[in-house]
């Protein structure tokens, strides 16, 4: 959030190499947060939604494109407007428009998606009903591996889970203690990633 009035001084942009806003969120993001940016060109805004924040130029009805805002899941972020929108078509209108004419969304005239593929369990899954399927999924793993005991234990936690905690970490930690002595190891999936980044 410290870098955003610098992305709105030109002289800092092009101490930083770049030309404009888009190529200076990526480069920042890119350097300070390892975010990998891909940029997408058609882009269908109202259906392509992600959990990774999208940088998207907008086109309006009068030909303009100079006016960009960040998608992020159902959410619409407008420097514009104090809190998130809700992605819809009236609102991207209202992002289009401007005090001197009734421009009207058109299309994204380019989107540049920042995609993280390294990190802990509470970037990948944010939403509360999400976290607890993923920890029904450790439950129902060793269900079917016979650990009653465990799946307890799993179950405990589930029903005790604070928001914002690290789930993943939690659970590993706990399968890896005696009695349940778990190994686990990392593996990585890249064309998964990719699959993911591009939905």
């Amino acid at each position: 959030m410290n870098k955003i009035h610098s992305s709105l001084d030109f002289n800092h942009l092009a101490s930083e190499g770049t030309i404009n806003r888009e190529n200076y969120a990526s480069k920042i993001l890119n350097r300070d947060g390892k975010y990998k940016c891909i940029t997408i060109k058609p882009f269908d805004i109202l259906q392509n939604r992600s959990m990774w924040p999208t940088l998207c130029i907008l086109k309006g009805s009068d030909g303009s494109v100079t006016h960009a805002v960040t998608v992020v899941n159902n959410y619409i972020f407008d420097s514009s407007c104090n809190t998130a929108m809700h992605l819809t078509k009236d609102n991207l209108d209202w992002c289009c428009g401007s005090d001197y004419g009734e421009a009207k969304f058109v299309a994204v005239e380019v989107a540049h998606r920042f995609v993280k593929y390294t990190g802990s369990s509470s970037i990948f899954i944010r939403d509360a009903d999400e976290i607890q399927k993923a920890i029904m999924a450790f439950l129902r793993l060793f269900l079917w591996l016979g650990d009653q005991d465990l799946c307890t234990k799993l179950e405990q936690y589930r029903a005790k889970y604070q928001e914002r905690k690290d789930f993943y970490s939690t659970i590993v930690k706990c399968i890896a203690k005696i009695p349940y002595s778990y190994l686990t190891r990392k593996v990585q999936f890249k064309n998964l990633a990719d699959h993911r980044s591009s939905e």
